[in-house]
């Protein structure tokens, strides 16, 4: 019985035993088959985000779903970088961005995919760009390897970091707005919030990242804040960083930097017609040029004597890199002015792509080209020639007056080296002629400048800047007119012509002692070589001067006179040095010294500066500058005759330098990641300002340019005082928005010490720029923008006239001895500017038109004796304009 159960129990195990094998080997088949079953492309996959050469991806996506990959490396794309978010989605979904629009077949066989290059058209959706750049230390200009960048596009956030060399490359980006962020440890984090990316060129960001003090070990910054921070790191107060981007988002500006600036809070325009800025209260010659580090003549077509604006900025913007605008208490770095200072770059060719842009409107027509010189050497090429579409338009109708001509060009060359640092060549130029048809003048300007830029590290703490340049000026006017003198016309001629050469040296050394300590340290000298000649004369009244039988002879009264003629050599002297000292994370000082020399007289300035930032509260800062600022004035000032009894003299030769004293106090409010509010309060003492013992209602602080014939001297002072506010939405959502307003005052005294308005006082102004951009086309690819600007400015002022001594004398008598207290009516214009940007494969193009001063405003330009009616009459400024512009890059 016992043995029957045993073998009862053994037989029912092992039939359970077989029953189990059997179950487990269909199970087996039944798993296999379903394994088979399932697509490879529709495996599902997670990666964590890369940013890497295809065919790297490609290994890493073979390996996530445990199959592999069958090619022919000629036929596929391997070495080019694509970026992959951090997601999870099938295999084929990975495939099709990877190699979006590059028509590739997947074919799977035994576990393995084969890529195989498909005959079919190419995928047309939405164009791709690259995007890369180089990121590198603000104060030394050592590349940074290992800096952390971001794109964040829509809720999705994926990078890379920069590698040896300080580079970073996104490629294959579809086009349109995307955030940029760059973030190392131990430096400040950077937040780009409107890197717009077009089909047509590539786009390089050069970064620039400033260290930190290293008091604490971590600090949270808001990033939105470094987006208004100053390129230079020193100035603390007044100043405005911009790109071409920005400046050609201002309606009206007509793409003009001058122009574009009349949008920043403390900036009005003199006139319509002119580029001419006053800021401040200021006067407009107290503007400083300077391109690539240097100082260089007016940069403007049409410039006249002394003078800072013109007609039209000779710089175009598609040239433009990111540059600077500073309005008062500079850092110690800058010398030779007293109102702003536009501090310009010409920006790097593309080093691995040829690129070109055409432009036609109707200001000018320009061709620009940009590529590589060698690519193994990372070396490239940038340049750019307008020519004016008004004088295109003389050669297809001629006789047409008044109409000006010009023509500009400019380019910049990089030549990086292994070892000896990074030199460029730079050059700029520009020629304007204008003829006139009823007074028979003849009106040139022309301006050039051409230099050599030398950047070398000398250890990771010490680099060293060198500049070479020469700056070529002309100014000529020939006028022809006839006056009635009673019993006949008399014939004046004026002939102007001057001519200055000028060879400028700079060197600079940026030495950081430690994270919290730097020192910057320069010289600069420059000569120039000048030859003026200013003469009026008038044949009529030169023969009643020097006849005694001419029937209105007048003894001892000479009509013909020279103002200046006069040639020699002027050189000139600079040096400063600044001192950086982080106190903590949240406390910054610089405090520095320039002094400047000029030799023509030996007059000198020592000038301290001195800037504090304290950021108080992560989104609240207040700020704090002062310094002593001085200038020259035109050389044709000091260098001017004067005839005193029979003997001829320079007057003006010993005039000291023009100066002023800047107090800037700021506060900066962080309202969220892109909204930025900044007040800013100011006090300018003006002093040693030439002016005239008699008359005595002339002061050079109300001069436009820069020449006056008779004798000066320094007794003159002046004061400008007010109060700024921005409110600036960064460019987010698809809108922009800028207000900002300014209450000021602007006074000056005479010789006799008597005070008055100045001619710029014009009292307050208010600006608004408010930009809506739309996604629009199939793919939404192409972009839509309206924008619109607002200016409102007290009218600026001018003498009085009298009108029954006008009247009397037949011809305009101004009230002098009440200065300029004549106030125009306010100003106020409105500009509409309407935008396309249409994004093709390995194209774009962009549509613009302005309208200037849409609602066709009459304002006041100025108030003249009008002979012929015996009353005063008014001039206004332009009407409703125009412009319509087409550009192409590709």
């Amino acid at each position: 019985m016992e043995q029957q159960a045993f073998i009862g129990n053994h037989f029912f195990s092992a039939r359970t035993r077989k029953l189990r094998i059997l179950i487990s080997f269909f199970s087996l088949l039944l798993t296999t088959g379903l394994h088979a079953q399932v697509s490879i492309l529709d495996k599902e996959v997670e990666l964590a985000g890369q940013a890497a050469p295809i065919e790297d991806v490609l290994k890493t996506l073979a390996s996530k779903g445990n199959f592999t990959f069958t090619y022919g490396s000629g036929n596929l794309p391997l070495k080019r970088r694509v970026y992959l978010p951090p997601k999870k989605q099938t295999v084929k979904s990975f495939l099709d961005e990877i190699f979006e629009g590059d028509s590739i077949r997947y074919i799977e066989k035994n576990n393995k995919i084969l890529l195989v290059p498909a005959k079919t058209k190419p995928n047309k959706g939405k164009p791709k760009q690259t995007l890369r750049g180089s990121v590198i230390d603000g104060e030394t200009g050592e590349p940074l390897v290992g800096v952390t960048v971001k794109i964040i596009l829509n809720d999705s956030i994926f990078g890379m970091t920069t590698d040896r060399n300080g580079t970073f490359r996104f490629e294959r980006l579809p086009v349109g707005r995307y955030s940029v962020q760059f973030s190392y440890v131990g430096y400040e984090t950077i937040n780009y919030s409107n890197v717009l990316v077009g089909s047509g060129k590539e786009k390089i960001l050069p970064v620039k990242l400033s260290m930190m003090s290293t008091e604490l070990e971590e600090i949270e910054v808001s990033a939105s804040y470094y987006r208004d921070k100053p390129l230079n790191e020193a100035a603390v107060v007044s100043s405005k960083s911009f790109s071409a981007v920005e400046t050609e988002n201002y309606p009206g500006a007509l793409m003009d930097i001058s122009r574009a600036a009349v949008s920043f809070p403390g900036v009005v325009s003199g006139n319509d017609g002119q580029n001419h800025i006053v800021v401040r209260g200021n006067s407009p010659k107290g503007l400083q040029w300077r391109l690539e580090g240097i100082e260089i003549p007016n940069l403007n077509h049409f410039a006249e004597i002394g003078s800072s604006g013109g007609g039209i900025g000779i710089l175009s913007n598609n040239m433009l890199a990111n540059s600077e605008f500073l309005t008062g208490a500079f850092p110690a770095e800058y010398g030779n002015a007293l109102s702003g200072i536009f501090d310009l770059n010409i920006r790097s060719g593309n080093n691995e792509k040829h690129e070109k842009t055409f432009q036609i409107g109707l200001i000018g027509t320009e061709f620009m080209a940009e590529g590589p010189v060698n690519k193994s050497k990372n070396s490239s090429y940038a340049a750019q020639y307008r020519y004016s579409t008004f004088e295109l338009i003389t050669k297809i109708i001629p006789d047409i007056p008044n109409l000006p001509e010009f023509h500009d060009l400019s380019f910049k060359i990089d030549l990086p080296s292994q070892s000896a640092g990074k030199f460029s060549i730079f050059g700029i130029g520009g020629l304007s002629r204008e003829l006139g048809a009823d007074t028979d003048y003849d009106w040139r300007s022309n301006m050039s400048t051409v230099g050599i830029k030398h950047d070398y590290q000398l250890d990771p703490k010490t680099s060293i800047k060198s500049i070479l340049a020469y700056s070529g000026w002309m100014y000529s006017w020939e006028e022809l007119s006839f006056a009635p003198n009673g019993v006949s016309s008399i014939d004046e001629q004026w002939n102007t012509k001057v001519v200055e050469h000028t060879l400028r040296s700079s060197v600079s050394i940026t030495r950081r002692l430690n994270s919290n300590h730097k020192l910057k340290a320069g010289i600069t000298f420059d000569n120039t070589i000048f030859d003026s000649f200013m003469q009026w004369h008038s044949d009529s009244l030169y023969a009643r001067s020097t006849d005694p039988s001419h029937p209105y002879y007048s003894e001892g009264i000479r009509y013909n006179r020279t103002n200046s003629d006069a040639e020699g050599t002027a050189a000139t002297g600079q040096s400063f040095l600044n001192w950086r000292y982080a106190v903590t994370n949240t406390l910054t000082i610089n405090s520095g010294i320039h002094f400047l020399q000029f030799y023509l007289n030996n007059n000198y300035s020592f000038e301290p500066r001195l800037g504090i930032s304290w950021q108080m509260l992560p989104k609240h800062t207040l700020n704090f500058g002062f310094g002593v600022h001085s200038r020259k004035e035109s050389l044709s000032l000091y260098t001017g005759n004067q005839e005193i009894r029979g003997r001829i003299i320079q007057s003006n030769k010993d005039l000291e330098l023009t100066k002023s004293r800047h107090y800037v106090l700021g506060y900066n409010y962080v309202i969220s990641d892109n909204l930025f509010l900044k007040i800013e309060g100011y006090y300018q003492d003006l002093y040693d300002i030439p002016v005239y013992p008699y008359p005595n209602y002339f002061s050079i602080i109300n001069m436009d340019y820069g020449f006056e014939g008779a004798g000066l001297l320094n007794e003159g002072t002046g004061i400008n005082k007010g109060i700024e506010l921005l409110l600036e939405k960064f460019f987010s959502n698809g809108y922009y928005f800028m207000l900002n307003g300014s209450l000021y005052d602007s006074k000056y005294k005479n010789f006799l010490d008597q005070e008055f308005h100045t001619k710029y006082n014009g009292s307050y102004s208010a600006n608004a720029v408010l930009l809506k951009e739309f996604s629009v086309g199939k793919n939404k690819q192409n972009l839509f923008s309206i924008n619109s600007r607002y200016l409102l400015a007290g009218g600026l002022r001018q003498y009085p006239i009298d009108l029954d001594r006008s009247i009397e004398n037949g011809y305009e008598y101004w009230i002098m001895d009440e200065g300029y207290s004549y106030k125009l009516s306010d100003f106020f214009r409105m500009d509409l500017q309407l935008s396309f940007k249409r994004n093709k494969p390995g194209k774009s193009s962009e549509w613009r038109l302005d309208l200037l001063n849409v609602t066709n405003r009459k304002n006041m330009g100025e108030i003249k004796f009008d002979r012929s009616s015996d009353s005063i009459v008014t001039e206004y400024q332009n009407k409703l304009i125009g412009m319509l512009a087409y550009r192409v890059m590709f």
